[in-house]
């Protein structure tokens, strides 16, 4: 696969859009951020991913999981869909945002007790993945080839 997508100055836009649609009223600020197959705009209370649709599967086993994963081991999908732009299929999902600030390496600024209660947040997390068993569906998804080796 070659790179995502060589024009980037419709995605902004596209997200704003999307955030807009998904909530119902303006979504404030999104801020890009970083990511090695999405286009991703984290705002307040929301997050909008974009994926070109073809050949990238991608967002779509994220958004066929969702609804099946244990309750909260991923944030709530609000919307997703496929939009044409300029003649391309693009994929999106919307995502609830959790309150607060992504923590970086090392946590700086984090005390000890947040930084153990973060943890302990992370062990539940992985317990409830440990512990789930995937209804078919999930199962069907979960054992198709992955694709994140093209990127």
């Amino acid at each position: 696969m070659g790179p995502l997508l060589i024009d980037l100055s419709w995605a902004p836009h596209t997200a704003r859009a999307i955030a807009m649609a998904a909530l119902g009223r303006d979504p404030g600020p999104l801020a890009a951020v970083e990511s090695l197959s999405h286009h991703v705009y984290v705002g307040s209370d929301i997050v909008v991913k974009i994926i070109e649709a073809v050949g990238r599967p991608r967002l779509n086993r994220e958004i066929a999981l969702a609804p099946f994963l244990p309750g909260g081991l991923a944030a709530p999908l609000l919307a997703h869909g496929l939009e044409e732009l300029d003649g391309r299929e693009i994929r999106y999902a919307c995502y609830a945002r959790a309150p607060g600030s992504a923590l970086a390496m090392g946590w700086p600024g984090v005390d000890a007790a947040t930084a153990r209660f973060l943890a302990m947040q992370a062990v539940r997390r992985l317990d409830a993945l440990h512990n789930w068993t995937p209804p078919e569906p999930a199962r069907q998804t979960l054992a198709e080839p992955l694709d994140h080796m093209e990127l």
